[in-house]
């Protein structure tokens, strides 16, 4: 396998730490019980003065997960630029991404219980439980957070259908915000969502 190949197959804590980079991998468990993994770089390689406040939080779209602030590499990946600039940096993931196949009960391969959500769930239950547990671990007040495509729209879920959890947030960066697709032009987008519509019964029933 060529090191490129073999690159790809690295996690966050590989990923950052082949261009110089330390960072810590945490465990969030969600209230209806779903284990994430959390990453966190709390100074950059370039940062030379005292670590800025508050956390900043990177939240990741649709199909990807935390790797995706790294894949750019440390001259341009956010995750890289904001350690840089002596912040502590974090990068959440959700459900059902390859850092949230896990659970306190369901087991993702055999019950298919474990697969009843949507962005309704990340944005109620994983987002708050990830900025809590920023808070209580750093001793922040609050954060910055940054949101890309669904990591965006799971923010406006969090702000709207629960309360107190907005006000932990400082500052809120959309990056590209998805928030509602019903009255999507792409023909792509709406024939994946009419197949899934079609084959969603048959899912839940094997």
């Amino acid at each position: 396998m060529d090191e490129y190949s073999q690159r790809a197959l690295d996690n966050f804590t590989e990923l950052s730490g082949s261009y110089g980079y330390t960072s810590e991998e945490h465990t969030v468990v969600t209230d209806d019980g779903y284990i994430l993994s959390l990453f966190r770089i709390p100074r950059g390689k370039k940062c030379q003065g005292p670590v800025r406040q508050p956390p900043v939080l990177l939240m990741h779209g649709l199909l990807q997960s935390s790797d995706a602030w790294l894949d750019a590499g440390p001259s341009t990946g956010l995750a890289f630029l904001i350690s840089d600039s002596c912040y502590d940096l974090w990068a959440g993931n959700v459900r059902g991404t390859y850092y949230g196949r896990r659970h306190v009960r369901l087991d993702p391969d055999r019950d298919s219980k474990f697969w009843g959500f949507s962005t309704e769930e990340m944005g109620t239950m994983d987002l708050p439980a990830t900025i809590d547990y920023i808070l209580r671990y750093t001793g922040s007040n609050q954060i910055n957070y940054v949101g890309f495509s669904q990591g965006a729209r799971i923010f406006y879920i969090m702000c709207s259908e629960t309360s107190g959890n907005c006000e932990k947030v400082k500052v809120f960066i959309n990056l590209a915000p998805a928030c509602r697709t019903f009255y999507s032009r792409s023909i792509s987008v709406r024939a994946l969502t009419q197949f899934y519509a079609s084959i969603d019964v048959a899912i839940y029933l094997t």
